[in-house]
């Protein structure tokens, strides 16, 4: 059975406020104060959607959560997580990286720094199988990324580029 790939939230809000944090002096040399505001208030979208699902922190590998197939983003950002949502379900998953919500502050700020946005750290934000999963765990706002796939590959389509991850993603 095929079964929609959700994302909640966005990707790298509050890594890339952290790297702003970090590197302040740097970024006000090369950016205007009206992207900057934008860029603090990357934290508050943050401390606005919450770091728990439903009142309860989801683990890393959450797996069946009131059966519900659940991976929380956090280290290894949302490549590692989409390996460990497959391992969790025992699917493979084809996803399409320009459907993965990500907001224009947090790819520039990142791309300045030379980092990936998918691979930082996206705290706060959960993949699930299917929308009714994600209704089901508080999270009403969620974005369809992609589907279960019959082989065991995990694949992100990047334009007309095929991305496998792999255990290394992890």
């Amino acid at each position: 059975m095929t079964r929609l790939v959700c994302m909640t939230g966005s990707a790298a809000d509050l890594a890339a406020a952290e790297l702003y944090e970090q590197n302040a002096a740097l970024f006000a040399e090369h950016f205007p104060e009206r992207f900057l505001e934008r860029v603090r208030a990357l934290k508050g979208v943050f401390v606005q959607a919450g770091s728990e699902a439903n009142g309860e922190e989801l683990p890393r590998s959450a797996g069946k959560k009131d059966g519900r197939q659940a991976v929380s983003i956090g280290e290894g950002g949302l490549w590692a997580a989409l390996w460990d949502l497959g391992e969790a379900a025992g699917t493979g998953l084809t996803v399409d990286a320009a459907a993965i919500p990500i907001r224009q502050e947090a790819v520039e700020v990142c791309e300045f720094l030379g980092q990936d946005p998918y691979a930082l750290p996206s705290s706060g934000q959960v993949f699930l199988l299917d929308p009714r999963d994600a209704a089901d765990a508080g999270q009403p706002d969620f974005t369809v990324i992609g589907r279960t796939a019959g082989a065991a590959a995990r694949t992100v389509r990047i334009g007309d580029r095929v991305r496998y991850l792999n255990r290394s993603t992890r």
